[in-house]
């Protein structure tokens, strides 16, 4: 075994044991099963997607947002120089993004201003981040430049977002919204909880154009 395998494997150890106490003490029955089953998720999404091409990790939406998973330090510069990323919208929990992605600091240190909006996986966001983040979005559009729009896998939490955005930006109903993205990215699996934000945030928005 080589030694950076060794040193991923005992970190990754540390690491889980650390959640695993946080997430007995510090959540819902929910949270915990979520928590403990985030890093073997993220393990074999890594390695069906990235190592075995599986489906791509990120995908663009449009001109300005790219909707895909974790974004790992070592796609950092793929990101910026390629993707013209200036802003990342993290739909996430706290632990998901304390390792292998960038922090607020490391970002800005390459230009990239970093939005988190903390959200159990499956569940949605609030509709306040939501506006939020769409806000970013907009911003960023003026620039001309791109977001990077994720949760861990890009398919639940943070494509309630973009489907938010594509609702407002073109005007369509949720399921065209949907349809929109899936086509753009196969792998969106919004679930009945996250669907129904996304509804209320249509309704919502017809409601204050009225």
């Amino acid at each position: 075994m080589s030694m950076s395998l060794m040193v991923l494997i005992t970190s990754l150890y540390k690491v889980a044991t650390g959640w695993l106490v946080r997430a007995v003490y510090g959540g819902s029955l929910h949270n915990v099963g979520v928590r403990l089953l985030y890093l073997p998720s993220l393990a074999r999404m890594s390695f069906l997607w990235s190592y075995m091409g599986k489906k791509n990790w990120y995908d663009r939406v449009d001109d300005t947002v790219i909707l895909g998973a974790l974004p790992f330090r070592s796609q950092t510069k793929e990101l910026v120089e390629r993707e013209k990323v200036t802003a990342t919208i993290s739909v996430n929990e706290w632990y998901e993004i304390q390792f292998f992605t960038n922090n607020k600091k490391e970002w800005e240190a390459h230009g990239v201003t970093q939005h988190w909006f903390e959200t159990v996986d499956f569940q949605p966001p609030s509709l306040d981040n939501i506006r939020e983040g769409l806000e970013v979005i907009n911003q960023v559009k003026a620039s001309g430049n791109s977001v990077y729009l994720h949760c861990k896998a890009g398919k639940g939490r943070s494509a309630v977002v973009a489907a938010c955005y594509l609702i407002k930006d073109r005007n369509l109903s949720v399921g065209e919204a949907i349809d929109f993205l899936r086509s753009k990215r196969p792998q969106i699996s919004i679930n009945k909880f996250q669907r129904q934000r996304v509804t209320e945030f249509l309704e919502l928005s017809k409601t204050k154009s009225e």
